[in-house]
């Protein structure tokens, strides 16, 4: 039973309620948090697949971003939304977040080499996030204006 949960499907549908979930906290219009959702869960699901799982690697991170972010910008170009009212929730399930709060708990157990260096991945882990999210935002933009011209 434990090897059903490690595979892409439950990844996919626990990345998909997460967003939906952060889809709602954040605000977005109803019509949005299930397009918001998929768009999460897809990525998600991709990089497990791919076996770039996300928290696996910084490859893993930097490719899921890379999903959400071109995923993001073809919805908005299909709804003349913002992208970042996809990308802001998609991404979600990618933070680092637990990376850091192990860190934090190194740090306070006087475990500071393992602080520093799970610290370090978080930072990094966060700074792939940001580029997978640029270079797919920069790409869709730099394609969308070759088409204009």
């Amino acid at each position: 039973m434990s090897g059903f949960w490690q595979g892409p499907l439950p990844g996919f549908a626990s990345a998909l309620l997460t967003v939906a979930a952060f889809a709602v906290v954040y605000q977005l219009p109803p019509s949005r948090i299930g397009v918001a959702a998929l768009i999460g869960g897809v990525a998600w699901g991709a990089a497990g697949i791919l076996g770039y799982g996300p928290a696996d690697g910084l490859g893993g991170d930097f490719a899921g971003a890379f999903l959400v972010g071109v995923l993001a910008e073809a919805a908005a170009v299909l709804t003349r939304t913002p992208a970042l009212s996809y990308a802001v929730p998609a991404i979600i399930p990618f933070v680092p977040g637990y990376l850091a709060y192990r860190s934090m708990v190194a740090f306070l157990t006087g475990r500071f080499l393992n602080g520093l260096r799970l610290g370090l991945e978080a930072f990094l882990a966060a700074g792939a996030l940001a580029a997978g999210l640029a270079v797919a935002a920069t790409l869709a933009r730099a394609l969308r204006r070759r088409r204009a011209v």
